[in-house]
């Protein structure tokens, strides 16, 4: 087999045992990640966060905690095929459902001009800190175009393997934050 079709045997896999998690599972594995992100958050930090859908890690507790201490957020939102922008987010009630399930600020909303820290969804990551699946070719430009952003992925601790193949597609991740440890993979 492949490594392309290794990897997507291995992703098939990991969204059925996702999928077959119930409400107060996500709930539960979700508040438990949160918790080790959170004292990760410098208030002074402009911060990318991607708001879940479905059974994704729940960032949406994080980003209404992040708005009620006045922490610098944004957003993505695609603005063509395969391309996304990070746009200021201020309130939580000024934001509608929009394209994958992300949600877009209101039109005037603010650009973001500089992120320190981007919080992004993965299907898995490896120990070395290479992603599988992470927000597709979205991220993959955005990551590319932002060098220096500090790269933190969300997954259930299930979605975190040690010995899946890497190939020069995938982007790095300097930590994996899961429910039951943060993995640092900047060394990797």
């Amino acid at each position: 087999m492949n490594i392309s079709a290794e990897k997507s045997s291995f992703r098939q896999r990991l969204k059925a045992q996702r999928d077959a998690l119930s409400a107060a599972e996500v709930r539960d594995k979700s508040r438990r990640i949160l918790d080790h992100l959170m004292p990760m958050v410098n208030p002074q930090q402009h911060i990318f966060c991607y708001i879940s859908h479905r059974n994704e890690v729940d960032t949406h507790t994080f980003i209404q905690a992040c708005l009620a201490k006045g922490v610098r957020l944004s957003a993505p939102r695609v603005i063509g095929d395969g391309v996304m922008e990070a746009r200021r987010i201020d309130e939580w009630d000024a934001m509608t459902i929009g394209r994958f399930g992300v949600l877009e600020p209101e039109p005037d909303a603010k650009f973001a001009k500089r992120v320190e820290l981007c919080v992004a969804p993965c299907v898995a990551v490896t120990e070395r800190g290479d992603r599988l699946g992470m927000g597709g070719g979205y991220y993959d430009r955005w990551f590319a175009a932002h060098p220096k952003v500090k790269r933190v992925a969300l997954a259930y601790e299930a979605q975190v393997v040690e010995a899946l193949p890497t190939d020069e597609r995938d982007q790095k991740v300097d930590l994996v934050v899961t429910e039951s440890r943060v993995i640092d993979c900047r060394s990797g």
